[in-house]
């Protein structure tokens, strides 16, 4: 069987004076009421979401998965100051006009952040949330990452070719199929003058070296909807006590640790893309069906 095709729409939101731009890739699920709304890693884009999202569609969920301000498809503001956390929030409102009736929401890594940071300016109305590697709280190996990519922003590369290769071994990708690949690799890399960089806006970089100290810990206490959060057997924030407490003592709260992946986990292996299938399945199983006009 063949699996969906995505489709992208534009989504508008303003930021400051500027009516920005949001691209939302859209994997469809005809006549479904059920979707998982995707928020990629800090410099990325919703292509990462292609596997998982022709996967689900193929079973009955639709996937939702903007490229955020600065990235991919989407508006680059060149301007530090409006790469904040609101209007990142703002930009997962703006999404909110594809969704079916019925919708979970997904978000990796420094995604699954703002993913936490809408969903709870919102009285957490979703079916469920899933945290994929996303660090509960700050610390010093996100503060390396802060440094990592306020200098991959600025690599510059000869060829399409060396500019792709970079990227295959930074994100460790080297397992998926050419074909995959080449999907996967959509809107990841940029022409400039000169030659190629990654396709994300440098200057998304600096209000995320200056992120103030947060923890998630304390809030995800008094949410009651379900929650998955996976870590990948690489991942330094798998065995935090807080986060095996947590998910101890609360019943909502699902823990997978030590996933068969590097970090921070892809989604994109099949044994990945079930359990993500199984637990959206678990949280729609728990909302009433709704009617389809």
């Amino acid at each position: 069987m063949t699996q969906p095709e995505y489709r992208v729409e534009i989504a508008n939101t303003l930021i400051g004076s500027v009516l920005a731009e949001i691209a939302v890739r859209i994997w469809e699920a005809p006549q479904s009421p059920y979707s998982v709304i995707c928020a990629h890693g800090f410099a990325g884009n919703g292509a990462e979401f292609d596997l998982l999202g022709r996967s689900l569609a193929e079973r009955g969920i639709t996937v939702i998965a903007p490229d955020f301000l600065g990235r991919g498809r989407s508006t680059f503001l060149m301007n530090d100051r409006s790469y904040s956390a609101a209007n990142y929030v703002a930009c997962l409102e703006a999404v909110e006009q594809f969704a079916t009736p019925v919708s979970c929401h997904l978000g990796s890594t420094w995604g699954g952040v703002i993913q936490y940071a809408y969903l709870a300016g919102k009285a957490w109305k979703s079916a469920g949330l899933i945290l994929n590697d996303v660090p509960l709280k700050s610390d010093g190996y996100l503060q390396g990452l802060r440094d990592y990519f306020r200098k991959e922003a600025f690599l510059t590369f000869a060829t399409q070719e060396e500019c792709k290769a970079y990227l295959i071994a930074a994100r460790r990708y080297q397992f998926l199929a050419p074909d995959d690949l080449e999907r996967i690799l959509a809107d990841r890399v940029m022409e400039t003058e000169g030659g190629w960089r990654l396709a994300y806006d440098p200057a998304i970089t600096s209000p995320f070296s200056n992120s103030s100290v947060y923890s998630l810990y304390d809030t995800l206490e008094d949410v009651s909807i379900p929650i998955l959060m996976t870590y990948g057997h690489q991942s330094p924030h798998s065995h935090h006590p807080e986060i095996e407490e947590l998910a101890s003592k609360r019943d909502n709260v699902h823990l997978l640790t030590n996933l068969n992946d590097a970090f921070p986990v892809s989604l994109m292996r099949p044994e990945q893309i079930d359990v993500i299938y199984d637990f959206a399945r678990h949280c729609f199983s728990q909302q009433k069906r709704p009617k389809l006009p």
